[in-house]
């Protein structure tokens, strides 16, 4: 693809997908490439395994972000946790997934407890 930030930022990403997938943490690379035979070639010749889809930057927007490279954190119910815009580091990556952990699993257990209160004290 034409962007060489997001090519760079892909063998980092790729590697957090293999850590993180076996947790139930999913990652999708999206391009604004046209042919998707040169995505599928890129994403090969870099040895990356995560899907991918061709899409139009029209889907920027309302993924909170506005240029490329960009990465977009989404829980499984599709609220959007954080986002970034520019090129990134592995470091980076890792940092900002782990605070993302916290915060989901803090909620979680907040709701869990909730759960346990009687009604009229929530």
């Amino acid at each position: 693809p034409g962007c060489a930030p997001c090519v760079r930022e892909l063998p980092a990403l790729e590697a957090l997908r293999a850590k993180y997938q076996p947790l139930g943490i999913h990652f999708l690379a999206l391009s604004l490439e046209s042919d998707p035979q040169k995505v599928r070639q890129a994403l090969q010749d870099l040895a990356v395994e995560m899907p991918a889809a061709v899409t139009r930057s029209e889907v920027l927007g309302p993924l909170g972000v506005s240029d490329l490279p960009s990465t977009v954190f989404i829980e499984e119910d599709g609220v959007i946790m954080a986002a970034a815009t520019g090129e990134r580091t592995g470091p980076f990556f890792q940092r900002r997934i782990e605070e993302l952990l916290k915060v989901a699993t803090k909620a979680t257990v907040r709701v869990e407890n909730a759960k346990t209160l009687p009604a009229n004290t929530r």
